[in-house]
């Protein structure tokens, strides 16, 4: 007997994150061609979970926000993930004490 598994493909495409290097804020563009629920992680260098989101969109382009408010200033890697699939981005987060962007 052989068991045959359905593969759902999985389409969707995420920008480097702008501006990188950030004071604060970044953003991330998304396509996906379905609507669908996106979680976005921001992960330390030692692969810590710092923050976690979740975005319900619609099929297209959006335009996500990142924050690394609050986080000190390093390397850090944002996890996007949709159904089984994610893809990792870099980000550089410079720490300024007025908060700019």
């Amino acid at each position: 007997m052989t068991l045959h598994q359905e593969k759902k493909q999985i389409h969707f495409s995420v920008s480097d994150p702008f501006p990188n290097p950030c004071t604060g804020t970044s953003k991330v563009m998304l396509s996906v061609h379905r609507a669908t629920e996106v979680k976005v992680e921001v992960l330390s260098s030692g692969k810590e979970i710092l923050s976690t989101e979740t975005h319900h969109l619609l099929p297209g382009l959006s335009t996500l926000d990142i924050s690394l408010q609050g986080l000190p200033a390093g390397s850090y890697q944002i996890r996007i993930s949709l159904d089984k699939a994610s893809i990792h981005k870099s980000i550089t987060h410079h720490f300024t004490p007025f908060g700019n962007n």
